[in-house]
């Protein structure tokens, strides 16, 4: 053992043999009923400072390669934070670190520990760790005890029932089962190959079961399968077969070369409509014109004897991949099919062309769906096309109607109307009372968890109790949980809480007053407010201070890495800033830095500077200068190209609105320069 190692268990010798007063439901700290906002924990924080150190030290001396001798003395400390929230952590990382689990021992802990996160991943440490030992008979005597869940799991067991029995009948069933697993168009986990190699060796793999999976495959467009499967065959038309698949997949351009060398069959035909939308990238509309593109399809549905609904679907991907060309006889030919096909998606995008423009709107708002020209923002372009009728009573009806809503088409319509808007917003009862959350011995168990990984700052491990909590609970106390979670100031556990609620009208709750002194500092020099601001962080990261995303944007205001160090030398400020992005304080100077070099460019105008920050300055300067300075506001907004940056501008106008009524500011729905300017 090293010295080190040593020192920890000396320390934690000499604090385990100290009394902790600490329970979660001792009779002194039974939580009573709430008065106004105070509320109780579930346990008392203070008292669990030594404890806390003890989890960090042994958590700390079971890090890395550990002895038997380790687990060993780790085991005997295990008494003295036998009641500490984070416990299970422990036993957890004991688990990981032995090289093979004991059922019995793994069974007390689910069963002492029935919700806490980590059990399925204990269970498949436990299935994992057996292959690894080759324990077959450990998991043949304990299938019923933890029965297999996933694929892995389920080959693991059945190679321990071909290991330890091998009777003719109950290898009959194996391979029955064996075959099922086998069927499938993913790849399948390492811990299957001993299996599949056994029973391949049975003589129970057939070219059937390889076209089989490979048709699944196909369906998966999962080529690596395909050519994996191909290796398997000896018979050369299924080898021919499966290569032609696969060169598919890998080349979809050469479809429609290739397609008329295909064997006539219900698979082949579904490859081809499937593969056809990725054939179609591979041109634009100067490489590939209507006559070319109508004689395709022609040639498609003779080839392939295409039903009305097949070949709609072939129109389908056409129309998306051109939708925007700008030949009079494309447009045409676009329009006759939007007709024939009625599908909601491209109408809605041929509503936006129109609104774009300025053509009229009705022809095209009648082709949606009922459900769909229900929508609060068709309802809206409804009325904006009765009033350009002179149908104005009608228009202001429908108008009012949406102003009582909430979200933006009820706050466009307010302004429209020139009425003030005032949202439905719902509130938990004053005095709020937590006694249904402090009854419930699941709730509190796992909320004691997710106070304890706050405080060591482990906020993804935190955000996932947190969920699972959530799963576990009620409407009402999805509520309280949001409730609970603000006065802690977990700003993203309460804003999870009413998603996972629903509680759209619980505004309070839904966007909360995050880090305000903050935002109050960082926008005192600014142009920019601090509700327009907060509302881009709520849209942006939904006050998750650490979250990252696909394209490595970070923190409360999402900013690149490039973008920080830019803002940041722009505004000379350190560097070092740029570099920590998951600071809070930190990425609100940059962020809010940011969106002030956005509004010197476009002036008081959150619509463009919320467009820019999403989708950036370029395109919007692009759409601004296709447009042509013709549109009003609100026709820009609902053309706006991308659906993502389009539902963003609108989220964060809502955000902002509601932000001014959650500080009691003076409102303003929309600034003269936005009402004013053509687009």
């Amino acid at each position: 053992m090293h010295v080190w190692q040593k020192s920890i268990l000396n320390k934690i010798l000499f604090i385990g043999t100290i009394i902790f007063p600490f329970s979660l439901f001792a009779a002194s700290e039974q939580p009573q009923p709430s008065s106004g906002r105070e509320i109780q924990h579930p346990f008392t924080v203070q008292n669990n400072v030594l404890l806390r150190q003890q989890y960090q030290d042994i958590m700390q001396l079971l890090s890395g390669e550990v002895s038997e001798t380790t687990i060993a003395f780790v085991r005997q400390m295990l008494p003295a934070i036998a009641q500490y929230p984070l416990a299970p952590y422990v036993d957890y990382r004991l688990f990981s670190k032995q090289s093979l689990i004991e059922p019995q021992q793994l069974k007390q802990f689910i069963q002492q520990n029935p919700h806490f996160l980590l059990n399925d991943n204990l269970l498949d440490l436990f299935y994992k760790k057996a292959f690894q030992q080759q324990a077959w008979q450990l998991l043949v005597d304990n299938k019923t005890l933890f029965p297999a869940k996933t694929t892995a799991q389920q080959c693991i067991q059945l190679l321990a029932k071909q290991k330890t029995n091998n009777a003719a009948k109950t290898l009959d069933l194996l391979w029955q089962d064996t075959e099922k697993l086998w069927l499938s168009g993913d790849s399948l986990p390492v811990q299957c190959d001993p299996l599949f190699q056994l029973w391949q060796q049975s003589g129970k793999l057939s070219d059937q079961l390889i076209l089989q999976r490979a048709e699944l495959a196909l369906k998966s467009q999962n080529k690596n399968l395909i050519r994996y499967l191909q290796q398997l065959t000896t018979n050369l038309d299924l080898q021919k077969q499966l290569q032609q698949w696969a060169d598919l997949l890998s080349n979809p351009q050469q479809l429609i070369a290739i397609q008329p060398n295909l064997t006539q069959s219900a698979t082949n035909k579904q490859l081809l409509l499937a593969l056809y939308p990725r054939y179609l990238r591979f041109f634009t509309e100067q490489n590939l014109n209507l006559t070319q593109i109508q004689q395709q399809i022609e040639d498609l549905q003779k080839n392939w004897q295409l039903t009305a609904q097949e070949l709609n679907l072939l129109y389908k991907a056409v129309l998306q991949r051109f939708f925007d060309n700008k030949q009079p006889e494309w447009q045409q030919w676009r329009d006759q099919k939007l007709m024939q096909l009625k599908d909601n998606s491209l109408i809605e995008r041929r509503i936006r062309l129109a609104i774009r423009q300025q053509q009229p709107l009705q022809n095209w708002l009648d082709q949606l769906s009922a459900d769909t020209i229900n929508q609060d923002e068709w309802q809206y372009w409804r009325a904006w096309q009765l009033q350009k009728k002179g149908k104005q009573q009608e228009a202001e009806k429908i108008w009012q109607n949406l102003s009582l809503k909430r979200g933006f088409y009820a706050l466009l319509s307010a302004q429209t109307l020139n009425i003030d808007y005032q949202p439905v917003m719902q509130d938990l009862p004053q005095p709020i009372n937590f006694d249904d959350l402090w009854q419930d011995q699941e709730i509190t168990t796992i909320l004691s968890r997710v106070i304890e990984l706050r405080n060591f700052r482990y906020l993804d491990d935190a955000y996932s109790e947190w969920l699972f909590l959530l799963n576990l609970a009620t409407a009402q106390q999805q509520l309280l949980l949001a409730e609970y979670a603000l006065q802690q100031q977990w700003y993203d556990l309460a804003v999870a809480a009413t998603i996972k609620a629903k509680a759209w009208d619980y505004l309070r709750l839904r966007l909360p007053l995050a880090y305000l002194d903050w935002f109050n500092i960082n926008v005192a020099d600014k142009t920019i407010s601090n509700s327009f601001t907060m509302a881009i962080a709520r849209q942006e990261s939904a006050w998750r201070p650490n979250v990252r995303s696909s394209a490595n944007a970070i923190g409360l205001m999402q900013l690149l890495p490039s973008t920080a160090k830019a803002t940041a030398q722009q505004a000379n400020y350190s560097l070092q800033r740029a570099n920590n992005l998951t600071d809070p304080l930190g990425n609100i100077l940059l962020g809010t830095a940011h969106l002030q070099q956005l509004a010197e460019k476009y002036g008081d105008n959150r619509l463009l500077i919320a467009a820019a920050y999403n989708a950036g300055a370029n395109r919007v300067d692009r759409w601004l200068d296709e447009n042509g300075g013709k549109l009003s506001m609100a026709e820009f907004i609902a053309s706006i190209p991308f659906y993502e940056t389009r539902n963003y501008v609108q989220n964060v106008v809502s955000y902002d609105y509601y932000y001014q009524l959650l500080l009691k500011q003076e409102l303003k729905k929309f600034s003269k320069t936005e009402t004013d300017r053509l687009y």
